[in-house]
């Protein structure tokens, strides 16, 4: 849940990947030895609180892991799974 939950805040795709790219970038180069789960936060989509239940769902979620800089936090033999989103494993 990286942007503002504020009524009058414009955000857009870029925006959004943008700010998780940099959440995660800090939390990985703060915290290496630790391992970080990607979640999805409600204000982490466009518009906020939907995420689309369809074929479009799948390009969103290669875009966390390519511009939201998930592909070092998922497994590559787990992408498959999670850009259908559903369950992967991290460990």
């Amino acid at each position: 849940d990286n942007l503002p939950h504020t009524e009058d805040f414009y955000t857009d795709w870029d925006i959004i990947f943008e700010a998780i790219k940099n959440t995660t970038e800090l939390l990985t180069t703060t915290f290496p030895n630790i391992p970080i789960i990607p979640t999805i936060g409600n204000h982490d989509t466009f518009p906020p609180n939907i995420l689309p239940n369809d074929n479009s769902s799948s390009s969103i979620y290669k875009a966390y892991l390519e511009k939201g800089g998930w592909k070092d936090l998922v497994k590559e033999n787990e992408w498959s799974n999670f850009v259908r989103g559903n369950p992967f494993l991290t460990f």
